[in-house]
């Protein structure tokens, strides 16, 4: 496949992607945002937020791991609890640092830089022990829907002929923002700290997300696992 080819066949995934991506974070957020509950006056559905920072974890020689950050706004279970579920919905930027990536049998990029943004779904059950200063661990599941992302680097095309001269390498600077990474799910699991402050809590976490889908259709896999760091309000 020529490199004009490719991209045209890329183009048309991609704008198919982009539309039901969109219709379909639209609704999620719309059926959760709308959800309030009435009793003496109205109160807003969800009674937790957070914001984090995080890191991808590959395990694997060709990608360099990056920082990047998120937040979160989330429904939680009563704090009397042992056991309670915790559900939400989450904006998480990560960054990833590729040094070599295949694209077809014919071209190739190298030195890439990945930023991926995505709205979260989790949803987890969170495990509490203790009095004042209160562990918690949560164990679930997340699906990640791709909302936009960008790739730099070097995109290198080879051209076995008719060029001058015949099997030249050419490279090019290669700049391409998209929202064509499709969704990734997985297990999560973390574990913190919550206490009492001023008549709300204060969490303070670390948990895990393990993407399990490939983020690319074609040529080779990159994967979105991560590690994060928050700080949060529970009212």
């Amino acid at each position: 496949m020529n490199e004009p080819t490719f991209y045209v066949t890329h183009l048309v995934r991609t704008t198919g992607k982009r539309f039901r991506h969109a219709v379909l974070t639209a609704s999620l957020l719309l059926t959760v945002c709308l959800q309030v509950r009435t009793q003496d006056r109205i109160s807003f559905f969800f009674n937790e937020f957070s914001g984090s920072v995080n890191r991808t974890v590959m395990d694997d020689s060709n990608t360099n791991d990056r920082l990047g950050f998120g937040l979160g706004i989330y429904r939680s279970g009563s704090d009397s609890a042992r056991f309670s579920p915790v559900f939400g919905v989450e904006f998480n930027r990560t960054s990833q640092f590729k040094e070599q990536i295949s694209v077809d049998h014919l071209s190739f990029k190298t030195d890439m830089t990945y930023h991926i943004s995505t709205i979260s779904i989790p949803v987890v059950v969170r495990f509490r022990a203790g009095r004042h200063v209160r562990l918690i661990i949560d164990a679930g599941v997340y699906l990640d829907l791709c909302v936009g992302g960008s790739e730099q680097g070097t995109f290198h095309s080879w051209y076995p002929g008719p060029v001058t001269p015949p099997g030249s390498m050419r490279e090019s600077m290669y700049d391409h923002k998209t929202n064509g990474y499709g969704h990734n799910y997985g297990p999560s699991g973390g574990a913190g700290v919550m206490f009492p402050l001023s008549g709300h809590h204060i969490i303070i976490k670390a948990d895990y997300k393990y993407g399990l889908n490939s983020l690319l259709e074609t040529g080779d896999q990159i994967y979105n696992r991560y590690v994060r760091v928050a700080a949060g309000m529970k009212w």
